[in-house]
């Protein structure tokens, strides 16, 4: 039997990791028109509490952690709409440690 697609404004069962690919512009929503927040750099490892598919299709993460200059963190897409991978997932927080 196929697995459904994950369902839009999923939140988590618990906070995620995501290692940064390639420099990810950090925005207030889920969609690209959307204020940009700042970015973070290649090689930061970001915590995401929420993931969603914004109106473009695109699965994207809501980043409780800031980009460098920002106070509040924000949307961040997994894939560009051109297939170049952003975020890789990493795993669970281990809340226990």
């Amino acid at each position: 039997m196929p697995e459904l697609p994950a369902a839009p404004e999923q939140p988590l069962a618990a906070v995620v990791r995501y290692r940064v690919m390639a420099t990810a512009t950090v925005r207030s929503a889920e969609d690209a028109q959307s204020a940009k927040l700042g970015a973070h750099p290649k090689g930061a490892v970001v915590e995401v509490a929420q993931e969603s598919i914004n109106a473009d299709g695109l699965q994207v993460v809501h980043a409780i952690t800031p980009p460098p200059g920002a106070t509040q963190g924000g949307w961040i897409k997994i894939y560009t709409s051109k297939g170049k991978q952003l975020l890789e997932r990493l795993g669970a927080v281990d809340d226990a440690a």
